[in-house]
């Protein structure tokens, strides 16, 4: 479904959701032009030790969706039917620094603490970073479907139960009749892994929310310096990476989306390839990228991939030439990984 790949959000850590409920909190609401603001304050008094309430998290929001709303939806020229419902939540461990949205739902949802995973992405701010991100899955995600925002599926179902009950009040009954007719077909999603999570990384940049900086190119040297750059295949689907494998995602997604940018003259290719989405049904998303580029998606990638090797042995080069300390740095205390040596 829809859903199952808007999930959004956003940093590969994130644990599942909310683990209790929590009778304990009121939940707020704020509205504003586009959006409404779903916000949990503690019921006890702002004395006890256990209260705590989001409102300001909910204020900063108010203010960068908005600023945001125009930026976002003008990449796509691509103005929303309803307003989006943000829930902020506060109260469970796993989530921190993470996000996640359901664009069929107008809805999406992260915490307001932002937790130590975020900075492996760099110095931007939580609120603005994270939430620009997550409403770019919402428009995105609806700007590419071809049929109306709100089709996720159809359901056609039937029930023939047998007449005993008629004989058990005295009725003359049917044959005994136990017939269960049903269908459903799901309208599913085919947009691969680094156009989802990279777009919406790169769109949120074009806003100006984000930025490709020293942390996301150590993350991209490294992933090339270890020859772990996701493979054509292994970029489409997120659902079977482990590791940094789904980090990978956002981040080769990103850079790629940056390196179209230039190799285009400063064209939003992603947000095309949406717009031809949009137009009808396309069977594969190779489809779709070569009706938005005139190129195919392998050629295109064997394109960022050379962009990448000259990139990075240029700076290994320049790196060899200062000269390369090999051997371990000199210290005055040695961790115990180090001193205790396995058997």
């Amino acid at each position: 479904m829809v859903a199952l790949l808007a999930l959004l959000p956003q940093l590969a850590f994130a644990a599942g959701g909310y683990e209790h409920n929590h009778p304990d909190v009121r939940w707020q609401t704020l509205e504003t032009e586009h959006f409404f603001f779903h916000w949990p304050e503690s019921k006890h008094d702002r004395n006890h030790r256990h209260w705590f309430t989001t409102e300001q998290t909910a204020a900063r929001l108010s203010t960068i969706a908005e600023e945001s709303y125009p930026l976002i939806t003008g990449q796509f020229d691509y103005e929303l039917e309803e307003k989006v419902h943000v829930v902020i939540y506060d109260q469970d461990n796993g989530w921190e620094g993470n996000g996640f949205a359901l664009a069929e739902m107008d809805w999406t949802g992260f915490a307001a603490r932002w937790g130590p995973p975020y900075r492996v992405r760099g110095r931007m701010d939580f609120l603005e970073d994270v939430f620009v991100h997550e409403f770019s899955h919402v428009v995105s995600l609806k700007a590419y479907l071809p049929w109306s925002e709100t089709t996720v599926g159809f359901d056609l179902g039937g029930l023939a139960e047998d007449e005993e009950w008629y004989r058990r009040w005295g009725y003359k009954g049917k044959t005994g009749v136990n017939a269960d007719i049903g269908f459903a077909m799901p309208v599913v999603v085919h947009a691969p892994f680094y156009w989802t999570e990279g777009g919406a990384e790169y769109w949120s940049h074009k806003a100006g929310y984000n930025f490709w900086g020293t942390s996301r190119e150590a993350f991209l040297r490294s992933s090339w310096l270890e020859d772990r750059i996701l493979s054509i295949d292994e970029w489409t689907t997120r659902i079977d990476k482990t590791g940094f494998d789904g980090e990978r995602g956002y981040n080769h997604g990103y850079s790629f989306g940056l390196y179209l940018h230039d190799r285009f003259d400063g064209l939003d290719m992603f947000s095309q390839m949406a717009k031809v989405s949009g137009e009808r049904w396309h069977y594969s998303w190779d489809k779709v990228t070569e009706e938005a580029t005139g190129e195919t998606t392998v050629e295109l990638y064997a394109g960022w991939r050379a962009h990448l090797d000259e990139r990075f042995s240029e700076q290994v080069e320049a790196l060899k030439k200062r000269g390369v300390v090999a051997g371990r740095e000199m210290a005055l205390a040695e961790p115990a990984w180090e001193r205790e040596k396995p058997d």
